[in-house]
């Protein structure tokens, strides 16, 4: 579609919406061609309407009937296009008034690389995948927050300058600094326009409703001031501003305008997730999905679709032009009432199995891999002293004061404020440790049994005898027991099924059993496909 039809269009629904008595007060696109054209157009004819007239423009957006309209780019695709520059290109900005920094997409994937240097259960950036490191899905909007997140940020900034004290070879260069400040500004910044709860959630201060009290307008002048000193270069090709920068320092202006607008109307609060392209989106895809599967509908196709879409609530499950009352009837039970009922489990007796259980030495393991573990084991402790409830001896066993401990560098990292996150003491992070090495030993070898928590149960109580917990009135050793035997047996599950669907690579060292299977099982499939592929090509 031409950039003047698209124009044309945005007036005669404008102006249709104004005839009705609504205000449209921002008009949101990707950043398309004829969309960009498009809104230079109208910012054109805005000026030159006000020349004619021998007035001074001083509106932000656009002028469309007797109103302003502010264009907005979607804030979703802006971090897409961030993403995909900073995969082919290292980035230089300046934030946080320090020098020139630059960033470089090597250090994420040294980061990827390191993580899956050991056999481990735990990462430090779970989320992480080689889709993610290799850019194969360019489109997915969650890739990218995944990537600019503070999760991964915190992790690889203490990563780098731990390397500086530590001589270790699974630590990131100094330079991976820069690379978590530009991550984390990156989240920052989605975080700012991605806010729907009117509450602030902790940790997460710009991911909230816009309001007076919330600092959105000074991180928003802030920000503008980064993007216009941000560049991307490779080699030869030095000074490269793609649009996305432009179109970032105009949307977050907007923004800061809107909630202008907002308060001289006396709004409380704006929503900035509400201001992007979800609603058409899914829109789009509840037209696609219409009936068949029609990704390429035709003018009338998508105007029947849309009609039948409007009749029917959007596939409501109950119509309002329904020609029956609604019986208000469901199923005698559902999956989710059978897997979070609060029954009694009957504890079955079982003998103990025939395992082989290496000896555990805790000096083998890598000062990284302690550090994964000591951040589970604050989580678990957490958990625990939950479920006690107030007792000091408990408290005294399970949490430490010390985080000056080496291995407590990822607590440290991803704490959003001073000990946020609970750091273990040292005896129960010891028999934490030692209990996760027991079950990844076992766990291959049980897990075609029947009753397997119990069978789980049974084998840490007889190989974790240490009597490192004092408190009179608690069973503290069975409740840890009883929530790593469920905890740690879904994570172990839940990797084996990631290797099976090719998001996990297993490491050349695992000696699991299981997941070699899993992962022979995902090269024979994806080597059928490729035939497949290959034998389809050649017929046509």
């Amino acid at each position: 579609m031409k950039s003047d039809v698209v124009v044309n269009s945005i007036k005669e629904v404008v102006l249709a919406c104004q005839h009705a008595g609504l205000k449209v007060w921002a008009l949101i696109c990707d950043q398309g061609t004829p969309n960009v054209a498009a809104i230079n157009k109208m910012y054109k004819y805005t000026a030159e309407e006000y020349i004619r007239n021998g007035e001074e423009n001083r509106l932000f957006g656009v002028k469309i009937g007797e109103q302003e309209v502010i264009p907005l780019y979607d804030p979703p695709h802006l971090l897409k296009c961030i993403r995909n520059n900073f995969f082919m290109y290292q980035v230089s900005f300046k934030w946080r008034n320090s020098g020139t920094e630059v960033a470089n997409w090597d250090h994420l994937r040294k980061l990827f690389e390191i993580e899956n240097q050991e056999d481990d259960e735990y990462r430090c950036c779970k989320k992480l995948t080689r889709d993610h490191i290799e850019n194969t899905k360019k489109m997915k909007v969650s890739m990218a927050a995944q990537i600019f997140s503070n999760n991964v940020a915190s992790v690889m900034k203490r990563m780098a300058t731990r390397g500086n004290v530590v001589a270790d070879l699974n630590y990131l260069p100094q330079g991976a600094v820069s690379t978590a400040e530009f991550l984390l500004f990156m989240d920052y910044v989605f975080d700012s326009v991605n806010g729907s709860y009117v509450s602030i959630k902790k940790g997460k201060t710009l991911k909230c409703a816009i309001t007076k009290s919330t600092g959105h307008k000074t991180f928003w002048a802030e920000a503008i001031k980064v993007f216009s000193s941000m560049e991307f270069s490779s080699g030869s090709k030095t000074h490269i501003v793609p649009p996305s920068i432009k179109n970032w320092m105009h949307t977050l202006k907007a923004f800061s305008y809107l909630w202008y607008k907002c308060e001289k109307e006396n709004i409380a609060f704006l929503c900035p997730r509400n201001l992007n392209q979800d609603p058409l989106e899914n829109f789009f895809g509840s037209v696609r999905s219409h009936g068949v599967r029609n990704i390429s509908p035709n003018a009338t196709s998508f105007v029947n679709s849309l009609k039948s879409l409007v009749i029917n609530n959007f596939l409501a499950s109950h119509s309002r032009s329904a020609n029956c009352q609604n019986d208000n009837l469901k199923g005698l039970d559902d999956l989710k009432h059978m897997l979070t009922s609060l029954e009694p489990v009957i504890e079955v007796d079982v003998s103990f199995p025939n395992v082989i259980v290496p000896e555990y030495q805790p000096a083998h393991n890598s000062l990284l891999k302690r550090g994964k573990l000591t951040y589970v084991a604050g989580f678990v402790a957490k958990k625990v002293l939950k479920r006690i409830g107030i007792c000091k001896q408990c408290r005294q066993d399970l949490v430490g004061d010390d985080r000056s401990r080496a291995e407590c560098f990822i607590v440290d990292a991803r704490a959003y404020s001073a000990k946020a996150l609970l750091a273990p003491s040292t005896n129960f992070n010891e028999f934490f440790q030692k209990c996760i090495f027991i079950m990844s030993n076992i766990l291959p070898q049980i897990c075609h049994s029947q009753n397997i928590t119990t069978l789980i149960k049974k084998i840490l109580n007889e190989l974790c005898k240490e009597k490192i917990f004092c408190c009179n009135k608690h069973d503290v050793k069975k409740l840890i027991c009883d929530y790593i035997s469920v905890f740690h047996l879904n994570v172990w599950i839940k990797n084996v099924n990631a290797i099976l669907k090719g998001k996990q690579v297993i490491n050349k060292s695992s000696i699991d059993r299981l997941k070699i299977y899993a992962s022979k099982k995902f090269e024979k499939h994806r080597n059928y496909c490729s035939r497949v592929r290959r034998m389809k090509n050649i017929q046509h």
